[in-house]
C-alpha cells in the first residue's frame, strides 16, 4: 500500500537493497553499481532530463538514493517519511484517488 506521493521504486530499491540494509551492505551495493552508471549530468542537463525513465534517469535516481541513504540523517527522515506514506489509511487513499 503506498500512500499519495509514488513511492514505487524505492530508494532501497532502486540501489537493490532490503529497508534494514547496514551502511557496509549500501557500501558495498554502490561500489557494485557505480562502475556501471554513466557520468554524472551537469545541473543543467539533469534539468532538461525527459521525464520517462531512461538509462540516465535511472542513474540519477540512484546516485539520489545513495546521497540520501549514505547520510545516516537523511535516510532517518527519509525512513520516517515511507513509514508515513505507507500507513495512509486505504479508505482514505481511496476517497482521494476516486475519478468521478
Amino acid at each position: 500500500m503506498s500512500g499519495v506521493l509514488p513511492i514505487e521504486p524505492t530508494h532501497y530499491q532502486r540501489l537493490g537493497l532490503p529497508e534494514d540494509c547496514t551502511a557496509t551492505e549500501l557500501q558495498i551495493a554502490w561500489l557494485r553499481i557505480e562502475p556501471t552508471l554513466p557520468p554524472p549530468l551537469t545541473p543543467r542537463e539533469r534539468r532538461d532530463l525527459p521525464a520517462d525513465r531512461t538509462e540516465v534517469r535511472r542513474a540519477e535516481d540512484r546516485r539520489l538514493a545513495r546521497a540520501v541513504l549514505g547520510d545516516p540523517a537523511r535516510r532517518a527522515v527519509y525512513d520516517a517519511w515511507l513509514a508515513r506514506e505507507r500507513a495512509v489509511p486505504k479508505s482514505w487513499l481511496k476517497r482521494l484517488l476516486r475519478q468521478d
